[in-house]
């Protein structure tokens, strides 16, 4: 499965890539430069130096497709880039965040036909 990166996330990884000293066919290779299979270790380590041990990785993905969903991203898109099978996980999970959002734009509108 592909998943798609922002322009911003591109140039920082080129950038990174282009410092490291050998050069590699992944951004991130494993240890004989081959694809990298597992990350537990580098997490790990990435965590530790960050004092954040109670972050899991799957807490990153969450944030961001919770931040895709209270931006209006469609939870289509949001289902699509989160490799879901159906609407019905992506809703069963997002659909909090996005009922605020509908609550919100109520609000805006009944203040705004009010004013």
């Amino acid at each position: 499965r592909t998943t798609p990166l922002s322009s911003e996330a591109v140039e920082i990884l080129g950038n990174w890539a282009s410092k490291q000293m050998v050069p590699a066919d992944f951004v991130f290779p494993g240890r004989s430069g081959a694809r990298l299979n597992n990350i537990k270790s580098a997490w790990s380590a990435l965590r530790a130096a960050c004092g954040l041990n109670e972050i899991r990785f799957k807490d990153l993905r969450h944030h961001a497709a919770s931040a895709m969903v209270e931006a209006g991203v469609p939870l289509i898109a949001v289902r699509d880039i989160l490799g879901h099978a159906s609407i019905e996980t992506t809703a069963k999970f997002y659909a909090g965040v996005s009922e605020k959002i509908h609550r919100d734009a109520v609000e805006t509108i009944t203040k705004r036909l009010a004013g």
